[in-house]
């Protein structure tokens, strides 16, 4: 049984005991250190891709494909290895319609972690650290 799996048997049907707060990817916070605050309401499982998909209380969405390390309770939320991870949100304030999707992803090429995304709100040139952490 994969970590992933062990971990989504013990946490899927216990969101509120999972901690909530600012996310951070790789070292790349999402918005300014501490700002945004999001609540875990979902996780489910793509035993297939090894895949946890985490859905937050605005709708964003997070998945994560070969997480290793994993180390949650309501105290913290870390990840400490993926090989991608793509988060997926509507900007805050506007219409979700399929124009405003917005998207960063962190993957692995030669060896290195990159990122990309269509918005502007992401500075890839810290990456490093844990795959994900919650604040």
């Amino acid at each position: 049984m994969t970590e992933a799996l062990q971990f989504i048997k013990k946490y899927s049907k216990r969101n509120s005991h999972l901690k909530s707060g600012s996310l951070c990817f790789f070292g790349v916070w999402f918005g300014k250190p501490l700002e945004n605050y999001h609540t875990i309401k979902e996780i489910n499982y793509l035993e297939i891709e090894d895949c946890i998909a985490i859905t937050f209380d605005e709708g964003e969405i997070l998945s994560i494909w070969n997480p290793r390390g994993l180390i949650c309770d309501k105290d913290q939320f870390k990840i400490e290895k993926a090989s991608w991870m793509r988060w997926v949100w509507y900007p805050y304030g506007s219409k979700k319609t399929p124009d405003n999707l917005m998207f960063a992803e962190f993957f692995f090429e030669n060896g290195k972690i990159k990122g990309r995304s269509n918005a502007n709100c992401f500075d890839f040139s810290t990456i490093q650290g844990p795959a994900l952490q919650i604040f």
